[in-house]
C-alpha cells in the first residue's frame, strides 16, 4: 500500500509536470503565432468583408468542434491576397485568401481546405513566416553609403524595402502533408462534409496555376504543400472509407456567399500605369523615368532602372511642418560616419515650390556614388523623394518630385476594380460565348477552371455561372 501511494504520487507529478511543460510549448505557439499574425496583417491586409468572414468562421468552427480537444482559440480569416492559398500560423490561426476562394465550388470544399489547416496548427507543424522579398539593388550599388544612410535609401535597401508579394513561405514536410490530408478530411467528415472534396480542389487549383502561370505548381499553395499525383490517390482511398455525419451545411446557397467578392489586385494598395504610380491610400500620382520599373512598398514606392545601378522612392512625410524643417532633421539625426559624406544641405526650387535638398556622395573605387534626399510640398502635405545612383540622377529626382500631385477626376476614372459576378445561361451556349456576351473579363480557359465547366460543352438554361466583371472604382 505504501509502495502504491509513492507510485501514484510520482505519476501525479509527472502528470503535472508534462501537462506545464505542454503549456509552455502551446503558450508559445500562441505568442508566435499573434505576432505573425499582425505582421501579416501589417504586411498584406485583411480583406474586410464581415460577411464573409463571418460565413468562413462558421465552417471552421463546425470543425474546429470536431477536435478531440482544441489546443487553441482557432481564427479564420480571409487574406487580402489574390494569389490562392490557404495556411494556418501558429496558435490556430488559419488563414484563406480571396484568392483562393473563387475555385472553391461547394463548402465541402471549404470544409476540407481548412480542415487541413486546422491540422496544422493543432498539431503544431511548424512556424510559417513571412518572406520578405527583397529588391537586389544593394548588389549593384557599391560602396558604403547605402548602408549608413538609415534614413534615406540605405534603410530602404539594406533593411531591405518590404514588399507584400507573394509573402507566405514555409516548407511542410510530406509526411506532415499527408497527415494533414487525412486527418484534416477525417475531421470534415465528422463534420457532415464530403471528404472526397479536397482532391477534386487540389485538381482545379494546379490547373489553376499552370493556365495563370505557364507554370505547373508553382507559387502559392504547392510551395507550401507538395502536390503529387500519388497524394491524391492516398486521399481518394482513404475518403471512400469515412463515414460522413449526417449534419447540414451552414449555407444552402454556397456560390452567392462570395458574390461580389474581388479579383485580382486591390487598388487600395496602390496602381502601376506605365511610368506612373497611383496611391489610393495617400491620394497622390507620382510619374518616374520612362522604362524604369516600379514596385509598390510597405510605406513607400520603389523604382529602378534597368541595370539596378539607380533608384527612386517616394513616401509622404507628414510628421513635418514643412521641407526645412524635414531636411534640417534629416541632417541631424546622421550619425557621425554618415555626415563625413555630406556634401550639401540647402533649399531649392522645383516647380515653382520651397522644397529642401540634401546630397551626399562617397567615392568608391575611383567612381562617384550620389544620394539625394529631397523634400516636397504638395499642397499642405509634403513628400519625400530618395536617390540613389550617379550624379545627373537628381535631375529626374527633380522631375518625379515635381511631378507629385492629388488625385483629380481623370485619375480616377482610370481606376476600375475587379469582382466576382454570378449571372446565368440562357441556354444552349459555352463559357466562350458566354464570356463574350457577358463582357467577362477573364479568359474562356479560366472561367472554365474555376466553375469546373469544359468550355466547349453547351451549358443548360438558368446555369450559374462564375464570372469577373471589371467595375469602376469611384
Amino acid at each position: 500500500m505504501k509502495y502504491l501511494k509513492i507510485i501514484l504520487s510520482l505519476l501525479l507529478i509527472l502528470n503535472f509536470t508534462v501537462q506545464n511543460v505542454y503549456s509552455q510549448k502551446t503558450k508559445l505557439d500562441r505568442r508566435l503565432g499573434k505576432t505573425q499574425s499582425e505582421d501579416l496583417k501589417e504586411q498584406v491586409g485583411i480583406y474586410p468583408n464581415k460577411a464573409m468572414t463571418k460565413y468562413i468562421s462558421a465552417v471552421g468552427n463546425k470543425l474546429v468542434v470536431q477536435l478531440d480537444s482544441a489546443k487553441f482559440d482557432y481564427h479564420f480569416t480571409i487574406l487580402d491576397d489574390s494569389t490562392p492559398n490557404a495556411f494556418a500560423l501558429p496558435g490556430g490561426y488559419i488563414y484563406i485568401s480571396r484568392g483562393m476562394i473563387p475555385l472553391l465550388q461547394n463548402e465541402d470544399e471549404l470544409a476540407c481546405v481548412l480542415g487541413h489547416e486546422i491540422i496544422h496548427a493543432q498539431n503544431r507543424h511548424g512556424i510559417k513566416k513571412i518572406r520578405r522579398k527583397i529588391i537586389p539593388l544593394v548588389l549593384e550599388i557599391p560602396g558604403n553609403l547605402v548602408g549608413i544612410l538609415n534614413q534615406g535609401l540605405g534603410a530602404l535597401v539594406n533593411a531591405p524595402i518590404e514588399i507584400p508579394d507573394k509573402v507566405i513561405d514555409a516548407t511542410q514536410s510530406r509526411q506532415l502533408e499527408s497527415q494533414a490530408d487525412h486527418q484534416g478530411i477525417i475531421l470534415a467528415a465528422k463534420a457532415g462534409y464530403n471528404p472526397e472534396a479536397l482532391s477534386p480542389t487540389l485538381d482545379r487549383l494546379s490547373s489553376f496555376i499552370e493556365a495563370s502561370t505557364g507554370k505547373a505548381e508553382q507559387r502559392s499553395y504547392f510551395n507550401d504543400h507538395p502536390y503529387t499525383a500519388n497524394r491524391n490517390k492516398r486521399i481518394d482511398k482513404l475518403s471512400t472509407h469515412l463515414n460522413v455525419a449526417d449534419k447540414n451545411s451552414i449555407s444552402k446557397d454556397f456560390m452567392h456567399e462570395f458574390d461580389g467578392i474581388d479579383y485580382g489586385d486591390n487598388p487600395t494598395k496602390g496602381i502601376i500605369i506605365k511610368s506612373s504610380y497611383i496611391d489610393l491610400s495617400h491620394n497622390y500620382r507620382i510619374l518616374f523615368p520612362n522604362s524604369w520599373k516600379i514596385k509598390k512598398g510597405k510605406q513607400e514606392v520603389i523604382a529602378f532602372n534597368k541595370s539596378k545601378t539607380a533608384t527612386i522612392t517616394c513616401k509622404e512625410a507628414s510628421s513635418f511642418n514643412n521641407t526645412k524643417e524635414a531636411g534640417i532633421h534629416f541632417v541631424k539625426e546622421l550619425s557621425k560616419g554618415a555626415k563625413r559624406y555630406l556634401r550639401d544641405s540647402k533649399p531649392i526650387v522645383v516647380n515653382g515650390k520651397s522644397a529642401y535638398l540634401v546630397s551626399m556622395v562617397e567615392n568608391n573605387r575611383n567612381k562617384n556614388i550620389y544620394a539625394y534626399s529631397l523634400w516636397m510640398p504638395v499642397g499642405k502635405r509634403i513628400f519625400q523623394i530618395k536617390a540613389i545612383g550617379t550624379q545627373d540622377l537628381l535631375k529626374l529626382v527633380e522631375k518625379s518630385a515635381a511631378s507629385i500631385r492629388p488625385l483629380d477626376k481623370k485619375d480616377k476614372k482610370l481606376i476600375t476594380r475587379k469582382r466576382i459576378r454570378i449571372v446565368k445561361s440562357t441556354g444552349n451556349e459555352t463559357i466562350i460565348e458566354l464570356s463574350k456576351r457577358t463582357h467577362n473579363y477573364l479568359s474562356p480557359e479560366l472561367t472554365g477552371i474555376i466553375n469546373d465547366i469544359d468550355i466547349n460543352k453547351s451549358l443548360k438554361k438558368g446555369k450559374e455561372i462564375k464570372i469577373v466583371v471589371e467595375e469602376a472604382y469611384f
